[in-house]
């Protein structure tokens, strides 16, 4: 996430374990159980994150870990 914080004025991350499938994910991640706060369920519904990061890759305990980075907008340099 270093190179992106340079990128965009703001960044947010969901992690997901367990699940191989994009809309078992999303669900898990949209009621978002295990925390009080809802946070995933928030940054997923956020409108204003334009631009979404995705990644997929086995996990030791898990089987499976999917990474969610999402993204407002651009900063401008001249």
């Amino acid at each position: 996430m270093k190179k992106l914080k340079t990128k965009y004025k703001r960044l947010k991350e969901n992690n997901q374990y367990g699940f191989s499938d994009a809309l078992s994910i999303v669900i898990d991640l949209l009621i978002d159980d295990d925390k009080e706060s809802l946070t995933h369920r928030k940054t997923l519904l956020n409108k204003n994150l334009k631009y979404i990061g995705v990644g997929i890759r086995s996990h030791k305990t898990y089987r499976l870990n999917t990474t969610l980075i999402f993204a407002d907008e651009l900063i401008v340099t001249n």
